[in-house]
């Protein structure tokens, strides 16, 4: 699920819950639709071939409502360099100060965790978040650790792991006076069946392209994981004092979330906000 902006997994309408499909001979093939029901327990990467951040970046964002508190905007690009799917894979972020301590607010820690359902082999996604920093802090650096993935053969539309890709709409993408923003993208859907979303995740870039935060709407507003999203347009919204100034819509990323099964914990610490 490279990104044009990044995706995660949904689909493309099935009659009968079955994909029609032309053999190259003139005539028609049927493939059942059975969507996988993986369990997420965390197993070995296949042959130490971990999910890795590629890129990461942030921006310490002025309170524009609370001129006390930033907000850190951060971002980073994930891949998954084996050949098979990485299924659920939590994503923690931090920001630190030059003695390398936590600058992030405790009751922001909560917050501070993705989990990226599907990331299919050889592919990167864009995950970002924006937490609320202590005021007498300085944010000097970011980690960004991935862990607890499950492993899983490469599918395709006729089991829910077939990729999809988001792409952000920059023209009717904005910022608003709140230093939040509203982001417009479109999805491209393979699968054969309604798929579960999980939330939309923007990383931002400047006009040189550099990684600059990012942040995560979980807010349901709308069904981007569904059979009939193809070509849509979709919104999500961004905290506010969460989007630098420096941010070129047109240079940025989006992943959507979209996982084959409901999760079985409600958020909370140490869990993911999705």
């Amino acid at each position: 699920m490279a990104f044009r902006s990044a995706g995660a997994a949904a689909g493309a309408l099935c009659l009968s819950f079955a994909l029609i499909a032309c053999n190259g001979q003139g005539s028609t093939e049927t493939q059942s639709c059975q969507p996988a029901s993986p369990t997420a327990h965390p197993t070995s990467a296949p042959e130490g071939h971990d999910v890795k951040v590629v890129e990461s970046g942030f921006t310490t964002v002025a309170g524009k409502t609370n001129a006390a508190f930033p907000v850190i905007s951060m971002g980073a690009v994930l891949e998954n360099p084996s050949d098979q799917v990485a299924y659920r894979t939590r994503v923690t972020f931090d920001a630190q100060d030059v003695r390398g301590s936590s600058v992030i607010l405790d009751t922001q820690s909560r917050y501070s965790m993705i989990e990226v359902p599907v990331i299919q082999p050889g592919e990167k996604v864009a995950v970002g978040v924006s937490l609320i920093a202590d005021e007498r802090s300085t944010a000097t650096t970011i980690s960004v650790t991935p862990d607890l993935s499950t492993w899983l053969p490469s599918g395709d539309s006729s089991n829910g792991l077939a990729p999809v890709v988001a792409t952000l709409v920059p023209e009717n993408t904005d910022h608003d006076t709140d230093g939040s923003a509203h982001l417009q993208y479109t999805v491209a859907n393979t699968n054969c069946d309604n798929l579960i979303y999980r939330g939309v995740s923007v990383v931002w870039r400047d006009a040189d392209g550099t990684l600059v935060g990012g942040d995560t709407d979980t807010a349901r507003s709308s069904f981007p994981c569904n059979i009939d999203s193809s070509d849509k347009a979709f919104r999500a919204d961004t905290k506010e004092n969460s989007t630098p100034e420096s941010v070129d819509f047109s240079k940025s990323d989006v992943t959507v979330f979209c996982d084959v099964n409901r999760r079985s914990e409600a958020p909370g610490a140490g869990k993911p906000i999705n």
